[in-house]
């Protein structure tokens, strides 16, 4: 069995390709030290087959957005308060 940090080596991820994000459309690609472009990407994640490959910030909007919690709070009616109302 290949240990996990064998396996990443032998699939050199700093080698990755340059893509577009699913989401947001953006490239996706790696800065040197610099901060110009270098050679290879960030690896994508999957979201679903709309959306196979995002970026992380897309992943994480997505995970949020749909959890219990936000959905209730996003559907929730809207309270108007007059600020004004006690002087």
């Amino acid at each position: 069995m290949v240990g996990f940090c064998a396996h990443l080596d032998s699939v050199n991820i700093s080698k990755a390709e340059p893509w577009r994000c699913d989401g947001c459309h953006r490239l996706m690609y790696n800065l040197d030290p610099s901060g110009k472009p270098a050679r290879g990407a960030p690896l994508p994640n999957y979201l679903d087959e709309e959306h196979p490959k995002v970026c992380s910030l897309c992943y994480q909007t997505h995970t949020i957005f749909s959890s219990p919690y936000w959905r209730a709070k996003i559907d929730a009616p809207r309270v108007t308060v007059d600020a004004w109302a006690e002087y």
